[in-house]
């Protein structure tokens, strides 16, 4: 236990110093090991205790790497390391919050699924599971880019905030240009998507469930900015006492709609809240960044015709139309990703590696 807990204060080193790559170089094999050392240590023993051991052993093995990258990354830890008793007390007020949300994030994550089982059945439990995990893997890209983006928020905050804004909606442009289609696409196959997963005699309840949820998902994805942004703003209390004040309203409102609309219900309350939750973060974080009204408008007009797009897959009944929907709604965010998203010399870098008779028709698009 110790190991594990100070991993994580080893990697959130490597991340204020910018260095993703030793981070990944040495987590992307210790992820891998946890399943590997398993499976290599089955020939020999079944005991639990061995294979715990194997677990701890790649643990501390990670740890020592961990602790050797950061050597490497801030040298001068080694001849100026000293304990700042100052600092304790502002992380642990920092840290009491972040448990707050981590306490309450959970409770909330599994609450509908709760209710189901309760107030329904375990067979609908799986009905809607499944589409639960589905939208669930949305979230890598925000997962990452707001772990990125964590340490340049944070070193804009405490400067003169310049290029805050640009660094915002630089990382929001990013997601919501990658989810937009993702989530487009889920909607318009949902019935396909289940159906091939799981079969065809639950694709009525959980392809509803999945579209509905797909929504939320785009949502939710975006509200990872604004989220790190008040982190790096060292007011980790603001999210936190949003949850503390959403959760019993949420528990209500899946108890009314789970015995009232079944799957269908329990995934509107989902995605709604999602909405207004996101939609405070959005409001709070836009102090930090000065916006204008008619900029929070624009951005609002924005948001809201993407989700239209998104739903409207879900009420086009024929496959071949879905598939020239959701292919437009691709071409259309690529071409913003190349126009709006990368700078001159990064589309200058990918037009190098391409075939030349395209490069003449991707000049025009990037000016």
């Amino acid at each position: 236990l110790p190991t594990l807990v100070s991993i994580s204060a080893l990697r959130a080193a490597l991340t204020a110093a910018d260095r993703f790559d030793l981070l990944n170089v040495i987590r992307t094999p210790s992820s891998i090991m946890s399943f590997v050392a398993l499976a290599l240590m089955l020939p020999f023993s079944h005991s639990l205790t061995w294979l715990i051991a194997a677990l701890v052993i790649n643990r501390a093995i990670s740890w020592i790497a961990y602790g050797a990258a950061i050597m490497r990354a801030l040298p001068d830890l080694t001849s100026h390391f000293r304990i700042d008793v100052s600092c304790s007390l502002p992380l642990l007020g920092f840290g009491a919050w972040i448990t707050v949300s981590s306490v309450i994030t959970p409770m909330m994550l599994y609450a509908d699924r709760f209710f189901i089982g309760a107030l329904l059945s375990v067979g609908a439990l799986a009905a809607y599971s499944i589409p639960m995990e589905i939208v669930s893997k949305s979230f890598l890209l925000p997962a990452a880019v707001s772990g990125v983006m964590f340490p340049a928020f944070a070193r804009s905050v405490a400067g003169a905030r310049t290029g805050l804004r640009a660094l915002f909606a630089r990382s929001l442009k990013l997601i919501a240009l990658v989810l937009f289609p993702v989530c487009a696409a889920t909607t318009a196959f949902a019935p396909q998507i289940i159906s091939i997963w799981i079969g065809a005699q639950l694709v009525p309840q959980s392809a509803a469930v999945l579209q509905i949820l797909a929504v939320g998902a785009f949502v939710a994805g975006l509200a990872w900015i604004p989220l790190v942004l008040l982190h790096a703003a060292h007011r980790p209390d603001l999210p936190a006492k949003i949850h503390l004040a959403d959760f019993p309203i949420y528990a209500l409102m899946l108890w009314i709609f789970i015995r009232r609309f079944g799957l269908t219900g329990a995934a509107l309350v989902w995605s709604a809240r999602l909405m207004a939750e996101n939609l405070i973060l959005f409001a709070i974080a836009a102090r930090y960044l000065v916006a204008s009204r008619r900029e929070i408008a624009s951005a609002s007009v924005l948001l809201l015709l993407a989700i239209a797009a998104i739903s409207t897959g879900a009420f086009i009944p024929d496959l071949r139309t879905k598939a020239v929907f959701v292919g437009v709604l691709a071409a259309t965010s690529a071409l913003c990703a190349w126009r709006f998203l990368l700078d001159g010399a990064e589309r200058a870098r990918i037009v190098e590696v391409l075939p030349a008779i395209v490069r003449p028709a991707l000049a025009k698009v990037a000016n």
